[in-house]
């Protein structure tokens, strides 16, 4: 039971750590009257404080403790872990994971265009594109969450915001940004920033769906700043609601947009080890 939960545990993060992008159902883009009824914002010199106060990477490496929960994996209790965790755009990633006196549980490789789940103990390594769905495998999910990197990477505001409208308000401390897109004469909300009013740094986001459904929602906390000023969650809580998917990290001695090497993100397929593709 333990390495079937580890094993689709497993592939979800893979997917949803390798750049791959959240199904969405064509339906009627929904803008709520309540938002409407907010003042579209424009001030960009609030924008450049958001910018100063939350960093942003190309690249990031850092340890990290993690905690992994899916009520569709049948587990009881969340799956911890402890690894060496190193990401890079567009879509590369290196994740190992080992728990006391069990050595390296799971080894994650996305290279941008396809991933790689590798289990040591079961001498099995899943592959397949970023974008492939685990339910092909055998696995039961039909599946390609949003992007795990977009939490670990987001945005530069200006990129974020580029093309959009943005609506805006104050409830007591807290300072929220309601991103809209426009295609023609519809539009959805894409994304809801909270932030801490005082110091402009973000709490949480919620990315939905262009039918006004919720498909992620990131919360940090625990900042750290470093030379620059800007701040870096020390944790993170990632929820993804179609498959009831919970992921909470705890990051340190974390770097960010540093050179990493490219045959980090390469997998090299150990010797008698069993290749099952994802199609």
């Amino acid at each position: 039971m333990f390495n079937r939960v580890l094993i689709i545990t497993g592939c979800l993060i893979a997917l949803c750590l390798s750049g791959c992008a959240a199904p969405r159902r064509q339906g009627i883009p929904v803008v709520s009257d309540q938002l409407l009824r907010l003042k579209p914002y424009s001030n960009e010199e609030l924008i450049a404080r958001i910018s100063d106060a939350n960093a942003v990477a190309d690249t990031l490496r850092a340890d990290t403790a993690m905690s992994i929960q899916s009520s569709w994996a049948d587990q009881d209790k969340p799956f911890k872990c402890s690894g060496k965790l190193a990401v890079s755009v567009p879509g590369k990633l290196r994740l190992a994971c080992t728990v006391p006196f069990g050595g390296t549980m799971m080894d994650i490789t996305a290279d941008g265009e396809q991933f790689y789940l590798y289990l040591p103990k079961e001498g099995i390594v899943y592959t397949g594109y970023q974008g492939d769905y685990l339910h092909s495998a055998g696995i039961p999910y039909n599946l390609t969450p949003d992007v795990i990197l977009t939490a670990l990477l987001p945005q530069p505001m200006e990129a974020l915001i580029a093309g959009k409208t943005i609506y805006y308000e104050y409830i007591g401390e807290t300072f929220i940004l309601y991103i809209v897109r426009s295609y023609g004469m519809q539009s959805y909300l894409e994304e809801k920033l909270t932030l801490d009013a005082l110091t402009m740094r973000i709490t949480q986001r919620e990315i939905f769906s262009r039918d006004g459904i919720k498909v992620l929602d990131i919360t940090v906390s625990e900042f750290v700043t470093g030379d620059d000023n800007k701040a870096f969650p020390k944790k993170m809580r990632v929820y993804h609601y179609m498959t009831q998917l919970q992921l909470e990290f705890v990051f340190q001695k974390v770097s960010m947009n540093i050179d990493l090497n490219d045959a980090l993100f390469t997998f090299t397929k150990p010797e008698h080890v069993k290749e099952v593709r994802v199609q």
